[in-house]
């Protein structure tokens, strides 16, 4: 499988269908994450913990649960790195629909997910958050709970 396909299944398939046992054999033991607050996870049980979480409270505001796949819009890759433009298309449990648009960074290292960076633009969360206060308020109490 070519690193771009990786990257695409990772981001379309395993990860919003927390196929963990299949993120966990195409990390490193040493895979560095940074999320889209900038805050870094070292090491791949800390990375993967943090992603259930996540993965946890992102079901929280979509429809029946779901969390929409990142699709890929627009990939590159050069040596070993690649580099997604993806959007996450749903709709929440209020019935609104939204698009989150987003970038990922993957660095690999014998084919395995060495680095791991996302990229999303918060303000359209901030955004939703003032107008839809109801959806958000069960994700911020639930956060404690994890």
């Amino acid at each position: 499988m070519q690193l771009k396909e990786i990257v695409q299944r990772f981001l379309e398939q395993w990860l919003p269908d927390a196929n963990w046992a299949r993120l966990e054999e195409i990390f490193t033991e040493d895979v560095t994450y940074v999320d889209a607050n900038n805050l870094t996870t070292f090491g791949r049980k800390e990375v993967l913990q943090l992603l259930r979480k996540g993965n946890k409270l992102a079901r929280l505001i979509w429809k029946a649960e779901t969390i929409p796949p990142n699709l890929v819009m627009n990939s590159v890759q050069e040596d070993n790195q690649v580099f997604v433009e993806w959007e996450a298309r749903g709709v929440f449990n209020n019935g609104v629909e939204a698009t989150v648009p987003g970038s990922t960074l993957v660095r690999f290292q014998d084919d395995l997910v060495v680095y791991y960076r996302d990229y999303v633009n918060f303000a359209l969360f901030v955004q939703w958050a003032q107008q839809y206060p109801e959806l958000f308020q069960s994700l911020a109490e639930a956060e404690n709970d994890y």
